[in-house]
């Protein structure tokens, strides 16, 4: 992987006022959106912490599944304690990024694996990235401008084949509370300077 390069995401849901809950350029069909709130001022889908308050990516033609490796993104602000950012399979936790306190991150690719945490400030805007590269058998967590967490885990297999669930699942307990927007979903591990480039920029053009 070279410098210059494009690549190109699986589906990128900017999740603003402008999209709502269209995928930015018709990759996937819309998604199924549910007591959320879309501001222009904020440039965000508003959660509100309750059991109703989400919103279900489809999986339609696989376009979330990802293969060997993966990287998910988002631009978050929390304001509550605990809930998905984003989690694959609507019903159970699954490979996926969470909120487990109102400031501890939370990142898992595989329940046979431990869990990779790492602390970030609430009520702040954050560009957070989970990678997974099977080549090397690594996981990385990205908060703002750098990784701050690469554990070794080994290669495994990555469960993408399920809808993904955004602000709460099915019968959960746990719902987050706070601003979520730029959800991209890539079927490659990208280096810390891809991440930074193409962070922020989803949904831009229309704003």
């Amino acid at each position: 992987m070279f410098l210059g390069r494009i690549i190109q995401p699986r589906v990128v849901y900017p999740l603003n006022s402008f999209y709502k809950n269209k995928e930015e350029r018709g990759r996937s069909k819309p998604a199924k959106v549910r007591g959320v709130r879309f501001f222009r001022s904020s440039r965000s889908a508003t959660f509100l912490g309750k059991r109703y308050s989400y919103v279900e990516l489809p999986n339609y033609r696989g376009r979330l599944r990802t293969g060997k490796s993966i990287t998910l993104m988002a631009v978050v602000r929390h304001y509550g304690r605990a809930g998905p950012i984003l989690n694959y399979n609507p019903r159970r936790k699954g490979v996926g990024l969470w909120m487990v306190s109102p400031s501890k991150l939370l990142l898992r690719f595989s329940r046979r694996h431990p869990s990779v945490f790492a602390y970030m400030r609430p009520r702040q805007k954050h560009l957070v990235a989970a990678v997974y590269d099977y080549k090397y058998g690594l996981v990385k967590l990205f908060i703002d401008r750098r990784f701050v967490k690469v554990k070794y885990i080994g290669r495994t297999r990555l469960a993408t084949n399920y809808p993904a669930r955004i602000g709460a699942l099915q019968g959960g307990r746990r719902y987050f509370r706070g601003e979520i927007s730029c959800i991209q979903i890539y079927g490659v591990p990208l280096k810390a300077r891809q991440i930074l480039r193409n962070g922020n920029a989803c949904g831009r053009r229309r704003m």
